[in-house]
């Protein structure tokens, strides 16, 4: 994913931020999870976000994409994946913690 569908990702998410006035949740991972549930949920076949702790762990299955574009998932769902987090917090960092047939990425604030 390049930049321009980055910023496309990431446009699209302040929308639905702005339509669903989620700027109004203090909590950036609550934030965001609401956010994921509002893209995600209902649009792949399977899709979780639950908060532990200081995470948001979420989980997929993407079936959709990882059959015919088998690319995508090693080079793009990453980046596709903070395009969207950082919509709903520039400080969220998504990173993929399982790969398979459910995947599993940890969304965290950094602390600085």
């Amino acid at each position: 994913m390049g930049p321009e569908e980055g910023l496309a990702v990431h446009y699209w998410a302040k929308q639905i931020i702005k339509k669903y006035h989620l700027e109004r949740i203090n909590n950036p991972l609550e934030r965001c999870k609401v956010l994921l549930d509002l893209t995600l949920g209902g649009r792949v076949p399977y899709f979780r976000a639950s908060i532990v702790g200081d995470k948001l762990i979420t989980e997929s299955k993407c079936v959709l994409i990882r059959k015919p574009f088998p690319n995508w998932c090693d080079k793009f769902c990453e980046n596709y994946a903070n395009a969207l987090v950082k919509a709903a917090c520039d400080k969220l960092r998504a990173k993929r913690i399982e790969k398979g047939e459910i995947c599993r990425f940890e969304i965290t604030l950094e602390k600085h």
